[in-house]
């Protein structure tokens, strides 16, 4: 049986002209919690996030691509089916192998998966690290940061304009409006 963590405790969101200095410094957090990367998924509606972060190197993003892995990740699969987070070594039996062996040769030899469902949308993240896996504290600290992001940036119309514009110039693709 996979070691999870179902509940995923939020860190204080406010709604406010300080969300924005909030939500830049959040990406930063974000940005330094996957030494070998990461993938963020955010608010996927019925089959695209609304937004896509990667931070993963650009040849493993194009293999990834290339090869069609979304459909057989195991993180993919376990982030439809499940909230909390897991890591990867409890996962991996759950998609193509191939495709955790590939990301070991980019880098990405341990990690773990964060899945928030909120009303409309999911996220689903992931974050590697080259050298060990992550420690449960670390784990808990990176899943209150996806689920602070996640809350955050859910009411997409609500946004400021610079914020919206700041998560469209990171992502790797942009569904369509």
């Amino acid at each position: 049986m996979p070691r999870m963590q179902t509940q995923i405790k939020s860190r204080p969101c406010e709604r406010s002209a300080t969300s924005e200095a909030r939500l830049f410094r959040l990406l930063g957090e974000i940005a330094a919690a996957g030494p070998a990367g990461h993938a963020i998924g955010l608010h996927i509606g019925f089959n695209w996030p609304r937004y896509m972060l990667q931070a993963y190197s650009r040849e493993w993003q194009d293999i990834y691509a290339r090869e069609g892995f979304v459909a057989q990740d195991p993180t993919v699969v376990w982030g439809f089916s499940n909230t909390g987070w897991v890591r990867w070594s409890d996962i991996a039996a759950l998609g193509s192998p191939e495709v955790m062996a590939r990301a070991a040769e980019h880098g990405c030899r341990f990690g773990c998966t964060v899945a928030i469902a909120g009303a409309a949308t999911r996220t689903i993240a992931s974050f590697a690290h080259d050298a060990r896996d992550f420690t449960d504290p670390e784990i808990t600290s990176i899943a209150a940061m996806v689920r602070e992001l996640h809350d955050l940036t859910e009411d997409d119309a609500a946004l400021p304009p610079a914020i919206r514009s700041r998560l469209a110039q990171m992502s790797v693709r942009r569904a369509p409006a």
